[in-house]
């Protein structure tokens, strides 16, 4: 579960973030899809720190935390 959970996850980043990403930003995303789906999803959850995950990089903290930045819903968007 959390391995499907982390795939639409980063999918849904990519598809905000792509034609913008920086190589400080790319640097960071690729050191947080290294992980395993189980400490990415704790880190996006907070249930665990990026000191803890010994990650305490600025490149790691501004890609974690546009994955953590909440969907923008369009006006015409049906939930």
């Amino acid at each position: 579960m959390a391995r499907l959970k982390m795939a639409i996850l980063i999918e849904r980043y990519l598809g905000r973030f792509e034609s913008n990403l920086t190589v400080t930003q790319s640097q960071g995303l690729s050191t947080l899809t290294a992980l395993s789906d189980n400490d990415l999803l704790d880190l996006n959850l907070a249930r665990q720190t990026l000191a803890q995950a010994d990650l305490h990089r600025d490149d790691v903290r501004e890609v974690l935390c546009m994955l953590r930045k909440p969907l923008e819903r369009q006006e015409n968007e049906i939930i």
